[in-house]
Parts: C-alpha cells; structure tokens; sequence
C-alpha cells in the first residue's frame, strides 16, 4: 500500500482543486458515474433557476410593496391637505404674535431708564 503524502497548504481554491485530485485518483469513476453526476447537476442547475426566479419575484413584489406605501402617504397627504390649512394658517398667526411680543420686549429692556422714567412720573 502507498503512503499518502501530505498536500502543502494551499488557498481555499488550491486546496478544493488538491482535493478533487485526491479524489479522482482514489475513486476511478466509469460512465454510470459520470452520468449521475450529470444528472445531478442538471437538478441542482434546475432548482438553482427556479430560487433565482423566486428571488426576482419576490423583489418586484417588494418594490411595488413600497411604491403602494409611499403613493398612500402622498395620496393621504394630498386629501388631508385642505383640512390641515387653517391649523397651519392658525399656527403661523400664533408665532407671529409671539413674535411681535419678543420684540416689542427687546425694544422696552433696551429702554430701561426711559422705562424708569415712566414709574417715577407716575
């Protein structure tokens, strides 16, 4: 019986091509193997393109699932639009005002002695 000899650590590529080497010497394989092999092959092949189909699917189905999301929240947006107005137009008076209050504050504490002068006459 030959000793096996050990094969020099390869890269992961090197080592599957050593291995397949190690394996077509040890096992002679005849036409019936070959076919089966073939015919495996041809399964694996079949099923491979039938995942890859279900995965383009199921993408498309993903993308139109967003597309429907996003168009009903325009769409929700577009029909609420005119209900939202006059909150909008309330909250733009509120800050407005609160606005005017903030300045009309900064004028009086910039006019502190004007403003003493107003207690004293009083």
């Amino acid at each position: 019986m030959k000793e096996a000899t050990r094969a020099p650590r390869l890269t992961s590529g090197g080592a599957v091509f050593v291995n397949l080497l190690k394996i077509r010497y040890a096992y002679r394989m005849d036409e019936d193997d070959f076919e089966r092999l073939e015919k495996l092959v041809e399964e694996n092949n079949r099923i491979l393109k039938r995942i890859q189909g279900w995965m383009r699917m199921s993408r498309l189905l993903s993308g139109l699932y967003w597309l429907v999301i996003i168009g009903a929240g325009f769409g929700a947006f577009y029909y609420v639009q005119p209900l939202l107005a006059p909150f909008v137009e309330t909250g733009k008076g509120v800050f407005e005002n609160i606005k005017e209050v903030q300045e009309g504050l900064n004028k009086s504490a910039l006019d502190i002695p004007g403003v003493f002068e107003k207690i004293q006459g009083q």
